[in-house]
Parts: structure tokens; sequence; C-alpha cells
């Protein structure tokens, strides 16, 4: 559901000033930073993606990131917003990622509704940064801006559910020619997900040895360590009940829980939490 509050008309947020006619929160639309990772010294692509149930004539988001960690190279369009005829990224302020797209038809070309990547994001691990889950995490630049957000056909603006990434820096080093998803286990969807008193994480290992299965919070923090041990090779599974490892009842939102091995890798997925 989309929820209109009226304003007064407004310059757009994309920088080429077409006057907004209105600004709605919305509950169904959602744009998002999938897991993704890699090892220091690669470069990887880092998508951000979008989930509409309305035409999309233009959008754009602004990403803040860990320098210690990641340089990004660049930011372009997809096969989804392919037919925008007006974007561009702003790198200049380290730590922060801006980019936008938009069409000078907003009635022909348009990402019609649907769900998958509207963005790629070129990023360097550096070769100093630590083996770790780092936060991409959307942010506005000023309490009272929506430097996150969608353009219908209509020049509404449109604030869509923002859900953050976690992006993997592996630990150990590349060996090349084996890929860089683990092949050593499998970790499940969570199960009921969406959850309300408790879910149910499954994984599979290849090869027993030393686990961790924690979970963080959609700014990368760490709120809870569910299993840290040694775990038999075959299916195993570990219940979260929604608290912190203080035990505190966590608030409802969008978690990732991430199963990291003793051989240096790891796999991050997300789950909500509804009370």
């Amino acid at each position: 559901m989309r929820k209109f509050l009226p304003v007064v008309p407004i310059l757009s947020v994309i920088i080429f000033s077409i006057p907004v006619r209105g600004q709605e929160f919305s509950d169904i639309d959602t744009m998002s930073v999938p897991g993704s990772g890699g090892f220091s010294g690669d470069t990887i692509l880092v998508s951000v993606d979008l989930a509409n149930s309305f035409a999309v004539a233009g959008f754009e988001f602004r990403i803040v990131y860990d320098t210690s960690a990641f340089t990004p190279l660049g930011v372009n369009t997809t096969s989804r917003s392919s037919q925008f005829d007006l974007f561009g990224a702003n790198l200049t302020v380290p730590g922060v990622i801006g980019f936008f797209a938009t069409t000078m038809r907003p009635q022909e070309n348009t990402i019609p509704p649907g769900r998958g990547a509207v963005a790629s994001m070129t990023i360097f691990i550096k070769q100093t940064a630590l083996p770790n889950s780092y936060g991409f995490i959307f942010e506005d630049e000023e309490s009272d801006s929506y430097d996150n957000s969608l353009t219908d056909t209509n020049s509404v603006l449109v604030i869509p559910i923002l859900v953050h990434g976690l992006i993997e820096v592996y630990g150990g080093t590349r060996v090349e020619g084996v890929p860089v998803t683990p092949a050593d286990f499998e970790l499940g969807q969570n199960y009921p997900n969406p959850f309300n008193r408790e879910t149910m994480i499954s994984f599979s290992l290849k090869r027993g040895g030393e686990i961790d299965i924690e979970i963080y919070d959609q700014l990368g923090r760490k709120v809870a360590t569910l299993y840290s041990g040694p775990a038999n090779s075959g299916d195993n599974r570990v219940a979260w009940d929604g608290r912190s490892s203080a035990g505190d009842d966590l608030a409802s939102g969008i978690y990732f829980y991430k199963l990291r091995t003793n051989w240096g890798q790891s796999v991050t997925k997300r789950m909500a939490l509804l009370k």
C-alpha cells in the first residue's frame, strides 16, 4: 500500500528539476542490496534491486560503506533500467555512493512492475580489508531529505522500503579456479520466514569443523551468536527466538544470519522478524 502525503510542489530529487506533485510512503515497494562477497584484492559487482508495484520513471539511491574495506569504481544501469536516458553516479565523497537514473519520456520509458536489479556497483575490495561482514547502508544525507526514492509517471515521489545489504570479505587466500561461493556447505532459508516467536535455520556440511552462526541487524551490527563450536558433517539446524545474545527482545525488521567456517568461508542470508 502506498500512503499519500500531499506536499507543496518541490523540485525532484533527480537533479534536472522536474516538479514533484506529491510524496508517498510505500509499504510494498522495496529497494535492496542483496548479499555479495569476495576476497581482498577482488573486484566484485554489487547490485541494487527493486521490487516495484507500479511503473517507475526514475530512481535514486545514496549508500554509505566502510572506506577501510572498499573503493567504488563505478555504477551503471542494468537491463531493467537501460531505457533511462539520463543517469549518473557521484563517488566524490569518501564513504558514499550516489546514483540517479530517469527518463525524459516518463510515459514511454519506464521500469514496469516486477523485481530485479536496476543498478550495478563495481566495488574493489582493498588488499587491507579484514575478513568480516560490512554493511552497505541506504542513508539520506539529511533527516528531511529523501535520497533513496522512486518517481512514478505522474512525477510523484515514492519512498520505498529500504533493505540494507551485507558484503562479505572472506578470509584466507583465493585459489584460482575455485568459485567464491562456498562449496563445502549449504545454508538453507530459515523457516518460517517472516517469523514471530521462533524460526529454524538449517545448514548442511560436507565435512565437520568449527563454525559460527551469527545474527546481524540492518546496520551490520552483530546482535546474537546462535552457535559457536564444532559441528558434524551432514544436516544440522539451530533455532532463533528473536532475542539478542543478552536476552533482549529485538524489534521487528530485517535481519541477516551468517554461517562462518574455520576454513575461512562464510555465507549470509536474509530473514524478517515480525512482532
